[in-house]
């Protein structure tokens, strides 16, 4: 018996149990290294012990996970590719439960670089009045100022 003047109040447990953590923000992408990588980032949850999931896709309509990463904020994607988009979405979870996604982004890595043609060697010119030929063992032919 608690007598006249004594109240108690009832705290249900649950209520002091934490929750599933909240749905993360500050997802960014940026191309990275040669033009083929990029480099997702994300600012973390305020608390320990958070799984990040993240997942690609390459329409933005099917996504694939690459990776659970503990406490972890960044993720590099290498070997993607020239003129490749990208699509990066993410959630949270924790012991007690997952958050919904974020808003997705979209990257494109860059173009591939050109192809720069090596110009075929051209010798320099030599009149040929002023060249007396010596042919040298092997078969090789060298203009006579030149050995």
């Amino acid at each position: 018996m608690y007598g006249p003047n004594i109240s108690v109040d009832f705290v249900p447990i649950l209520d002091l149990l934490p929750g599933s953590p909240d749905t993360p923000t500050g997802l960014g992408a940026a191309v990275v290294g040669d033009g083929n990588e990029v480099l997702v980032v994300w600012k973390p949850n305020h608390a320990d012990g958070i799984t990040y999931t993240l997942e690609g896709s390459n329409n933005g309509t099917t996504w694939t996970q690459l990776a659970a990463l503990y406490d972890q904020f960044v993720f590099d994607e290498a070997g993607l590719g020239y003129s490749v988009t990208r699509y990066y979405t993410l959630r949270a979870s924790n012991p007690y439960g997952t958050s919904g996604y974020c808003t997705p982004v979209v990257v494109t890595t860059l173009a591939a670089p050109p192809i720069v043609p090596i110009p075929p060697f051209v010798p320099p010119h030599i009149p040929s009045a002023a060249i007396r030929r010596v042919v040298v063992t092997g078969g090789i032919v060298i203009p006579e100022g030149m050995v």
